[in-house]
């Protein structure tokens, strides 16, 4: 288990260590990275290697990242056709929340700069235009008062 078409899977285990898959077995997305640069500056361990249903006992919280959902919870799995929980807890879905809250004010913040830069990108070429046609204006209408 490590990954779907379009995301990404975590685990939290019963020591608090957060499981996924080495970064050669998946594709390493934005939002992959993200929650592994916010684990890193929480002090959340990670262990690099595919979770296995066969220790499902162990695990407190699971979560999927993807561009679309961001973190989304996972609170069971279907493993040869019967659904296995994840025995949550308060303490494990805070975490999961701390990760996914940092993520998206991270993600939030990366879309706003990435806007604001094309928003002054933009402007700069409106002003450009808006400058040439003044010229224009000027050179095409030499005689006519204003």
């Amino acid at each position: 288990m490590y990954e779907g078409l379009v995301t990404n899977l975590f685990v939290v285990m019963d020591d608090g260590t957060i499981v996924t898959a080495p970064d050669e077995v998946v594709l390493n997305g934005v939002m992959r990275t993200t929650v592994l640069q916010v684990c890193r500056e929480k002090g959340v361990k990670v262990v690099y290697r595919c979770p296995e249903m066969k220790e499902s006992a162990r695990f407190r919280a699971a979560f999927l990242t993807s561009v679309a959902r961001i973190l989304q919870p996972v609170h069971s799995f279907w493993w040869k056709g019967q659904q296995v929980a994840v025995q949550s807890g308060a303490q494990w879905e805070e975490l999961v929340d701390t990760i996914r809250e940092a993520v998206w004010w991270r993600t939030l913040s990366e879309a706003t700069a990435f806007q604001v830069n094309a928003c002054k990108e933009n402007m700069h070429v409106v002003e450009d235009v808006l400058e040439e046609d003044v010229h224009l204006g000027q050179d095409v209408y030499p005689n006519k008062e204003r």
